[in-house]
Parts: structure tokens; sequence; C-alpha cells
């Protein structure tokens, strides 16, 4: 006969500290804990909760109503220094409205807009957003486009010059 007393279970944790929660090694904890909560209770997150690889695991996970308030919160994150990397990010993910939406941002403010690295980085990895984005600022006469950039950011300069000299 066996003595199955004598024998351990298989598993990954000592009887007196089971695991209790999912581990998925590509997010973070939070993230995780973010998507739970909204999968079994249907509550929104708290716009802190949003965040990039939550709009990443949103689409991974298709959850198009998180994704949607997750759009939203980014978008109101939008700044000069910000727009390049929100821009990049809403199209890895096929967020269609936040891209849009960081779109018009270039359009609007395209005099606060600096190529900073965000810039080059999207201008080398993926050419065909830089080029939309940069057709954003872009108007109708624009001959050079560096040119035109330029020739915004003086003109506010200038304004803003004056203005001080008041």
């Amino acid at each position: 006969s066996c003595d199955h007393s004598s024998k351990k279970k298989p598993n990954n944790h000592s009887d007196n500290n089971p695991v209790d929660k999912i581990v998925i090694p590509d997010l973070p904890e939070s993230t995780v804990a973010t998507i739970l909560d909204y999968i079994y209770t249907g509550s929104a997150p708290g716009s802190s909760a949003c965040s990039p690889s939550l709009l990443t695991a949103c689409t991974l996970y298709q959850l198009p109503g998180l994704q949607s308030l997750c759009e939203e919160h980014l978008a109101t994150l939008l700044t000069p220094n910000t727009v390049a990397s929100l821009l990049m990010l809403a199209d890895s993910c096929s967020c269609h409205w936040l891209r849009g939406r960081a779109l018009q941002y270039c359009r609007e403010h395209c005099a606060y807009i600096i190529k900073d690295e965000d810039w080059t980085v999207m201008e080398q990895d993926n050419h065909c957003l830089w080029v939309e984005a940069c057709r954003q600022v872009e108007v109708d006469t624009c001959i050079s486009h560096v040119e035109c950039v330029k020739n915004t950011r003086y003109l506010m300069e200038t304004k803003i010059l004056e203005e001080c000299a008041r």
C-alpha cells in the first residue's frame, strides 16, 4: 500500500501563504487591478488610474468602454511636451478618437510645439504619422514646412515680447 500522507502537493506556494492574485507579467499590478475591477464591477476607475499602460491593456483585452474612458482622460493631458508621445500611443493602440484629438491639438497649438526626442522617434519609427502631424500645422500657402514652423514661432515670440514691453 502507498502512504499518500507523506507526499507534498505540487504547487508554487506554501500552504501558509496562498497566492490569491492574478499576475500578468507584462502589465503593472495596478493596471491589472483596474481592469479586473472594471470587468467585475462595471465601475469606471478614477482618472488617476487611466495611464498609457491601461490604454494598451484595454486594446489588447478588447475593453472598449474602459478604453474610451482612458482616451478621454489622456486627452486632458495633451500639452506641447506630451502630444507626440500620446499621438504615438494612440496610433499604436488604434485609438482613433485620441489620435484625432492629438492631431487637432497639433493644429491648434503648433506655435508652442517644439521638436523634442518624442518627435524625433516618431519621425524615424513612424514616418507616416509624423508626416500627418506635420500636415496639421502647414497652411495652404506653406512652401517649406521648416520655414513655416520657424516663422510661426518667430511671430509668437515677437508677439509675446511686444506684450511684455507694454
